[in-house]
């Protein structure tokens, strides 16, 4: 009702969850002062007041499971707002004013809208720079491409990004400033490639989780395994259901990884690393299990003959792909040519 405010002056919490409430949510909420906390998921909202921005107090917004298009630009005012829940609506594009007045904001959940890149409205908007305290971004399940997003090396506070079924074709910009970043889950997607220093995976500092799987990969970067900061924090790599015909050796290097899924999918995966993958009992397990540590001068010994052999293993993978690419006949026609082309400049020389 548009009097709630005059019953409920100094109300902290309005949880109205799941109920029938449709449209317009009333402006008397905006008039609310004191809230702390709004929960509004699970109704049949299409928009919430402009006067929300003078709820300075509000910490939590939650409005999942609604038919909201957009948000009002005054959400920028709500000084306060730290978690923000606005999955399953049909917002089109986020407030600019949402990153550059909300500055205590840690979380934000849009995974299942409408966010898309438009030319000049981009679907996540350059503000989101000012955004220092954000810990958790979830932008999954919308129609965002590689376009929609500016580059993310500022957000130092981000520990998990969720990108999951998008139209990405390469990865935002910026990932390698993600100083914290744990997570990261770019499933169901359009990538080619990951891993390599280009898309600033190998540069990452405290990644624990990686998980590409669903895309259309055909090449995983030597960097990847190579990285000196990943060796000691990557606990796992989920690369199912792409297009790999194979791996890096440089991927044994990660001495922290504990679950390594590539085989379910990937059916142009080499024969002899698939059999490698699936142990001597061919059981498949991807679950790999503790590496054994490096305190001992023992196992420091193995660590060092593991890494030249990884070393010589790549070198075998660098030769296998020369065989692959291979053509009879090629490296005769090629001899063949560079010596038609020395007669042809002797002759040349020889009647000036």
């Amino acid at each position: 009702p548009e009097t709630l405010d005059e019953w409920t002056p100094s109300l902290r919490l309005l949880d109205a969850r799941r109920n029938k409430l449709e449209g317009a949510l009333a402006e008397s909420v905006g008039r609310m002062r004191m809230l702390t906390r709004l929960q509004l998921d699970s109704n049949d909202l299409s928009s919430l007041p402009e006067g929300l921005g003078n709820l300075t107090s509000l910490v939590s917004l939650s409005a999942s499971r609604n038919a909201l298009v957009r948000l009002p630009d005054s959400i920028g005012d709500c000084k306060s707002l730290r978690h923000l829940d606005v999955c399953r609506n049909k917002l089109m594009r986020l407030p600019e004013h949402l990153f550059a007045g909300c500055a205590e904001l840690e979380e934000l959940w849009a995974r299942d809208n409408q966010l898309v890149f438009m030319p000049g409205r981009p679907g996540i908007p350059k503000t989101i720079r000012l955004a220092k305290r954000l810990r958790k971004l979830d932008v999954g399940g919308n129609r965002l491409t590689s376009n929609s997003f500016p580059p993310l090396d500022a957000l130092v506070a981000l520990e998990g990004l969720w990108l999951s079924d998008n139209n990405l074709t390469h990865l935002p910009k910026g990932l390698a400033g993600c100083a914290n970043l744990r997570v990261l889950k770019v499933d169901g997607n359009r990538l080619e490639s990951i891993g390599f220093d280009e898309d600033g995976i190998p540069a990452m500092r405290s990644l624990e989780i990686l998980s590409a799987k669903d895309n259309a990969l055909q090449r995983v970067g030597r960097a990847l395994g190579r990285s000196p900061t990943l060796c000691e924090t990557l606990k796992e790599l989920d690369l199912t259901g792409n297009r790999l015909p194979g791996f890096p050796a440089s991927i044994g290097r990660l001495q922290s990884l504990f679950a390594f899924r590539v085989m379910a999918g990937n059916s142009a995966l080499n024969p002899y690393k698939r059999r490698l993958l699936a142990g001597p009992n061919g059981a498949g397990e991807h679950t790999i299990g503790s590496n054994p540590s490096v305190d001992s001068k023992a196992s420091a010994r193995a660590a060092r003959a593991l890494a030249n052999a990884l070393d010589y293993l790549e070198k075998v993978d660098d030769e296998l792909r020369e065989c692959d690419e291979w053509t009879p006949g090629l490296r005769d026609r090629e001899n063949a040519e560079r010596s038609n082309r020395k007669g042809r400049l002797r002759r040349r020389s020889v009647w000036g």
